[in-house]
């Protein structure tokens, strides 16, 4: 039998070869391209998703430095809720309205209290600016701090609240959502409220 009669009368047998180590890295760093390109895309969207929702925060406030307090004293309330097991509120731009109008009033007016000298009554208030609530409340605070920063102003508001046993019951209070309005009284000093709402169930 010849050379080439044996070779062909031998079984074939079919040799699969380790893939090169450089192929591996490669393919290694294709795949690892692809997952830190998702998790962009990914962060990206839920950026965009927490500004959106942000951007509502205190959207009703004229004044820069006025809204930064009511963000403060926003994410200080949800942070003390959450802190007792509760959960965050969320914010409504209704009660914020009338949260600025009787900050406003108060400034205004100089006057400190629920119900001012114009007679109108927390209800009336949230009822004018369209919000239809199942139980509603109300914090108030005035301070005069012509020297704290915006930062300190905020924590000074909700730790005086947290101080304060009747306005500590409502930041702890079985509401759905909440509003904060800040207003200067323009002598150095700050008027704030906060009305806290639980929505009527639409029927």
């Amino acid at each position: 039998m010849s050379p080439a009669e044996f070779d062909k009368s031998r079984p074939r047998r079919i040799v699969v070869l380790p893939l090169p180590v450089w192929r591996l890295w490669a393919l290694a760093e294709a795949v690892r391209s692809v997952v830190m390109l998702l998790c962009r895309l990914v962060n990206v969207a839920l950026a965009s998703r927490h500004d959106a929702q942000t951007s509502q925060v205190a959207a009703g406030h004229q004044d820069r430095r006025c809204r930064q307090v009511a963000e403060q004293v926003f994410e200080h309330l949800n942070a003390y809720r959450q802190a007792k097991g509760l959960r965050p509120l969320r914010w409504n731009a209704r009660l914020e309205a009338s949260s600025l109008y009787q900050s406003n009033r108060m400034s205004e007016l100089g006057e400190f209290a629920h119900v001012l000298s114009d007679g109108v009554e927390l209800n009336e208030r949230v009822e004018r600016f369209g919000y239809r609530y199942r139980s509603c409340g109300e914090n108030l605070f005035w301070l005069l701090a012509p020297t704290k920063g915006m930062a300190e102003l905020a924590w000074a508001m909700h730790d005086g609240w947290v101080h304060s046993p009747g306005h500590e019951a409502n930041l702890v209070g079985d509401w759905v959502e909440v509003g904060v309005g800040v207003v200067p009284d323009g002598e150095g000093g700050y008027y704030a409220t906060q009305n806290f709402g639980r929505p009527a169930t639409p029927f």
